[in-house]
């Protein structure tokens, strides 16, 4: 009996159950070296409110061009404190949901999921509710779990309509600065100044000018490898700025430690765009220019430029290892989410009205490489 048992459910046993797939693995941390039709560009765009909503709607249109062969998905993490007033809040939208009301928090996710059907881009909606001491956690992990290839996150401060600055939560920046030293993809923290996000970007909009600044090392490569990926829209031209110190521009002021390899990266990522010497050249998929600039100061140099253009759009990195700077502003080159040059930028005068977006490669190394688990565990310790 017990035979004709074992030979009548083996083979349903086998038949019903399904074992786990192996996971995907995390392959594309970053963006430089992922520009193939066939790597997936997966973005983890976290909001704390509507306002950067339009901006954020925009990089991803940028990003998905008009070329169905590029492969894009995005998340979206409505970040929610938790306080005691969100606490009421969540415990009347529970009611609401019984009563088959809608809660007024939706509607975030709702633009986003609106955008995702008309532009026939996949879209995931998430929502964190934790401490901001905690928060970056959430990010990360979501990050890792869905192979993110680069995280944005936005400033904590916008410029309004008037030209004066609002500032949302000053807490923003230390959860900026966690999440950048534990995120296991590259980030971009945007600065929005309303330019960007004004007008939604489509085939039939007006042309927008997006810039990279560039000194070089693998923060500004990733800037370079994001423009490039944002000048595939038809409606996008991309201006390429190299800045070098000038000759004698050594006393008293710090020079970074350049490997040769990563000079040799720079060289490498600029030999596509320097064939855009000069004027702009356009063929049938590109609108870009290349300049290389001479520079005393950089802060000045970056912001004479910025204020001289119309750009809707500056991209950095944050870190520059190239980069010659005075002695006294050292300290600010670890202290800054943004670093030296986008700290510049986003403090600059309401006369400059373009938005910014200051990058930061992930780090291929084993300690940076970590799951959700480690991130959650590194934290405890």
């Amino acid at each position: 009996m017990c035979l004709i048992l074992m030979f009548f459910t083996t083979p349903a046993v086998m038949a019903l159950y399904k074992p786990a797939r192996t996971p995907a693995p995390y392959l594309n941390r970053k963006l430089e070296g992922t520009t193939g039709k066939k790597d997936q560009l997966r973005i983890l765009a976290c909001v704390h409110g509507t306002r950067s909503i339009p901006a954020l709607v925009n990089f991803v249109e940028a990003c998905r061009g008009v070329s169905k062969k590029r492969s894009l998905k995005l998340f979206v993490m409505h970040l929610i404190e938790l306080s005691d007033r969100t606490s009421s809040i969540m415990t009347l939208s529970r009611a609401q949901k019984d009563d088959g009301r809608k809660h007024p928090e939706d509607n975030l996710l709702v633009a986003f999921k609106a955008y995702g059907q008309i532009s026939k881009v996949p879209v995931r909606l998430l929502t964190a509710v934790s401490e901001l001491s905690n928060m970056h956690y959430d990010v990360c992990n979501t990050a890792a779990e869905r192979r993110a290839t680069i995280i944005l996150l936005p400033f904590n401060f916008y410029q309004k309509e008037d030209g004066t600055m609002e500032h949302v939560n000053s807490g923003l920046r230390t959860f900026n600065h966690r999440v950048m030293n534990h995120a296991p993809c590259s980030i971009g923290i945007l600065v929005d100044r309303g330019v960007w996000g004004s007008e939604t970007l489509s085939e039939s909009t007006t042309s927008r000018k997006v810039a990279v600044f560039f000194f070089g090392g693998p923060d500004d490569r990733e800037a370079l490898t994001f423009g490039r990926r944002l000048v595939e829209h038809p409606n996008i031209s991309l201006q390429v700025f190299r800045f070098m110190p000038n000759q004698g521009q050594l006393q008293n002021h710090v020079v970074s430690i350049v490997d040769t390899d990563d000079i040799k990266l720079d060289e490498e990522s600029l030999s596509s765009v320097k064939v855009f010497m000069g004027n702009k050249v356009k063929d049938s998929a590109q609108d870009m220019s290349y300049k290389e600039k001479h520079y005393g100061s950089p802060t000045e140099a970056v912001l004479a430029i910025a204020k001289s253009h119309d750009f809707s759009l500056i991209l950095i990195g944050k870190g520059h290892t190239t980069l010659v700077v005075p002695a006294s502003m050292e300290r600010q080159l670890e202290s800054s989410e943004l670093g030296v040059v986008g700290e510049a930028l986003a403090n600059a005068s309401i006369e400059m009205k373009s938005s910014i977006l200051v990058i930061q490669q992930h780090k291929t190394i084993n300690d940076s490489d970590t799951s959700p688990k480690d991130i959650s565990n590194k934290n405890a310790m």
